[in-house]
């Protein structure tokens, strides 16, 4: 049999019917060669109810004058990937394309992703002790069982991403690793490994796994190198936390960590990053001394507390805001009695700040004055 097997209908049908391949031959050999490429206008299925066996499986086609398929692959039996000679491969041109049923490594195999196209993984998928390494620079998606079996998975160019778990090690050279299908939760029982590339994680909103990402790794979580990136699609609110990163050990020492802000006047608090693997927005409006992103009268109050007694101020679990942050009003490095006159300044010449700015500014003094008295007695 020609290694070289077409699928040459527009419609779904059996993979193991020679009458729906070029040839009228099955690929069901480890030098088989399963193009599923031009034949379709619309999404199509494939049934492989026994298991399949190929060498190479190639979805999409270069020749297809901009006609993107979509191709799943279902049933009750198995895609086998094994080769007579050097790596099975997977290659995807172009499209979108899925696994419904298991697929089994043979021998070491490499998957090809094209720019802009995708191939998720939706059951169960094998390793066996080979090793599967994700090349191109589209997506693969793992969002079931990916079972290595003591092999791995190595993830160079491109993306990968998914709600499954990688059942075994999960090394990142240079590609992205993208939790979940935005967003979502992707988990790895064994170790995290990035070298370079970046680890992308997605925040749109409160709830872990569901509206933020979240890479949780059983065993170590190393970034020796390539960056921690994180993007925002909402605005939280100061003192939110998000429990981005779940692991059993940590070291970030080799991250960039491209964090960004989680919203204007705001920052984070990534002191816990390699801690608990979580992020805390943080108000970082200056004068602004509850956390609540106004400066108001209140915060003059709070201002002058925490000069006076910066015990009491703390003891108000304002956890949002730093007195030596917020309160550093000429950027000194340093909260003191010289923040008190650009504090003032602020009210003053800011109308839009606070709605009476010249009874803040006499408030202001007030307690400025109260503060130095007390000073004097201490």
């Amino acid at each position: 049999m020609e290694p070289e097997r077409t699928w040459r209908v527009d419609d779904s049908g059996d993979w193991n019917d020679g009458a729906h391949w070029f040839g009228g031959e099955v690929p069901n050999a480890n030098t088989a060669i399963a193009i599923l490429g031009n034949a379709t206008t619309s999404p199509q299925t494939l049934f492989a109810n026994v298991p399949v066996t190929v060498k190479t499986i190639q979805f999409g086609d270069s020749t297809d004058g901009g006609v993107v398929q979509m191709y799943a692959i279902a049933g009750s039996g198995s895609v086998n990937l094994d080769a007579d000679v050097g790596n099975a491969t997977i290659d995807v041109i172009d499209g979108s394309h899925q696994f419904q049923t298991v697929v089994n490594l043979n021998t070491a195999t490499d998957v090809s992703v094209a720019e802009g196209a995708f191939l998720s993984f939706n059951n169960g998928l094998n390793l066996n002790g080979f090793v599967l390494t994700k090349t191109g620079s589209g997506t693969m998606a793992i969002n079931n069982a990916l079972n290595t079996g003591g092999g791995s998975v190595v993830v160079s160019p491109g993306a990968l991403g998914g709600s499954g778990e990688v059942v075994g090690d999960l090394t990142n050279n240079g590609g992205t690793v993208t939790p979940g299908n935005s967003p979502g939760e992707l988990g790895i029982a064994g170790n995290y490994l990035q070298t370079s590339g970046s680890l992308e994680i997605e925040i749109n909103g409160a709830e872990a796994g569901q509206t933020y990402d979240v890479l949780s790794v059983n065993g170590d979580l190393t970034i020796s190198g390539g960056s921690l990136d994180i993007g925002m699609g909402f605005t939280p609110t100061p003192g939110d936390t998000f429990d981005v990163l779940d692991f059993s050990t940590i070291d970030l020492l080799g991250a960039t960590l491209n964090l960004g802000m989680p919203g204007a006047n705001m920052v984070w608090d990534s002191s816990q990053l390699s801690v608990d693997g979580s992020l805390t927005a943080l108000s970082a409006l200056p004068g602004d001394m509850d956390g609540d992103l106004a400066v108001t009268t209140a915060d003059a109050s709070l201002f002058i507390q925490a000069l006076v007694n910066r015990a009491a101020y703390d003891a108000n679990g304002f956890f949002v805001v730093s007195a030596d942050f917020n309160a550093d009003m000429d950027a000194s490095s340093t909260f003191d009695l010289s923040d008190l006159a650009p504090f003032n300044e602020l009210f003053a010449g800011s109308a839009s700040a606070v709605p009476e700015p010249s009874t803040l500014s006499l408030a202001v003094i007030l307690l400025m004055g109260i503060a130095i008295r007390r000073r004097r007695r201490v």
